[in-house]
């Protein structure tokens, strides 16, 4: 009981929160998150501020102190390399967190049925994908290509 009750307090005051927007210091912002974790940042071609997260893993060692201290919210995309958790662990958290209407969670058919199967994710909030295919988002346009390596999940009772 004590846990659902913390969770509805965090989920009010993430809610609260306003749209927070990092000032762009040039055309297209990059931001390192440790790991393999980075934020793109630019203006679209209608001006509007987008902001692209890939595999953020927000508990690393490397992760900027402010960015631990609250949940960004500004996400349009948050993009998902592989299944393993120091790259997809927090994307569920950077999406739930998100002011974004049309936020996506960018990742294989095989992450983005566990997002939503264990992590509860809408499944509107996911774009799955297979490499070698291409998403237009509006904004950009995303492409998956191969990568070698393992890729992983792990869930209730290790499914």
């Amino acid at each position: 009981m004590a846990q659902m009750k913390a969770a509805k307090e965090m989920k009010e005051k993430m809610d609260a929160r306003p749209l927070t927007l990092e000032k762009l210091k040039g055309k297209v912002d990059l931001k390192w998150f440790g790991h393999a974790g980075f934020k793109l940042q630019f203006l679209d071609a209608k001006e509007i501020h987008r902001n692209i997260y890939i595999d953020v893993w927000i508990d690393n060692k490397d992760c900027p102190e402010e960015e631990k201290a609250e949940c960004p919210n500004d996400a349009d995309l948050i993009l998902v390399t592989h299944g393993q958790l120091d790259h997809s662990m927090h994307a569920p958290f950077l999406c739930m967190a998100g002011k974004r209407e049309e936020r996506k969670i960018v990742c294989t058919s095989e992450v983005g049925t566990y997002y939503e199967l264990f992590r509860k994710i809408p499944p509107t909030f996911i774009a799955k994908m297979q490499k070698g295919g291409t998403k237009d988002f509006g904004f950009c346009k995303v492409t998956m290509v191969a990568a070698d390596h393992p890729s992983t999940c792990v869930g209730p009772q290790g499914v």
